[in-house]
């Protein structure tokens, strides 16, 4: 059987991220599974004050918007180079899914990406979607320009039904389990429910919602 550890939503915090590598390797993982949110603000907050800075009678240039992106691209992308290595300098085999901080890590990550794929895991089918549907309010921006991971319910669920998995990796909860905010909202993905009801997949792991 194997021995698989789980973590999520570091958001920026790459001293956590080791240690808890250093724990995985000290128990033995055989795998390690990440499910979104390396990122915190993915932009400089002095790149975000030049943006707006640069407004003229209510709207933004568009080279500002320009600038502003490949700034932000450019912090963001090494943050995550950073975080790779620390995945890689484990050694213990691993398998990440982009949150709703992150922009779209396939061609960081390559194979290790499980976004909108299907690997084994044993015997069992795993599939892989990150991103969610909501924001805080420092991100909100950045989802208008594009620069987070598209989250889509109707593809999620067309994906799951097509590819039958027994073992999802999500970072969005499914809609009732462990998506309750600190208001009492449940704001999960009732895709992953409707599947879950219907197929009874053997695992779910998700992240996200810090406070459940």
């Amino acid at each position: 059987m194997k021995k698989i550890f789980v973590a999520g939503d570091v958001h920026d915090d790459y001293e956590a991220l080791a240690a808890f590598m250093r724990y995985a390797q000290a128990k033995n993982a055989d795998e390690i599974w990440f499910d979104g949110d390396f990122s915190l603000r993915p932009y400089k907050a002095t790149d975000l004050q030049n943006l707006f800075s640069q407004k003229q009678n209510g709207t933004i240039p568009r080279q500002a918007i320009i600038n502003f992106i490949e700034a932000k691209r450019t912090n963001n992308s090494a943050v995550l180079r950073q975080m790779k290595t620390i995945f890689d300098e484990s050694g213990v085999p691993y398998r990440v899914v982009p949150g709703n901080y992150d922009p779209e890590i396939n061609e960081m990550f390559v194979e290790k990406d499980l976004h909108k794929k299907t690997k084994t895991c044993g015997e069992a089918k795993m599939f892989g979607y990150g991103g969610a549907d909501a924001f805080p309010s420092h991100i909100k921006l950045l989802a208008q320009l594009g620069e987070i991971v598209n989250f889509d319910h109707h593809e999620l669920y067309k994906q799951l039904k097509q590819n039958l998995p027994d073992v999802l990796l999500t970072h969005n909860p499914p809609f009732m389990f462990c998506d309750r905010m600190f208001n009492g909202q449940n704001v999960g993905t009732k895709a992953t429910t409707q599947y879950i009801q219907e197929h009874s997949p053997k695992l779910v792991v998700c992240g996200h919602i810090h406070e459940s």
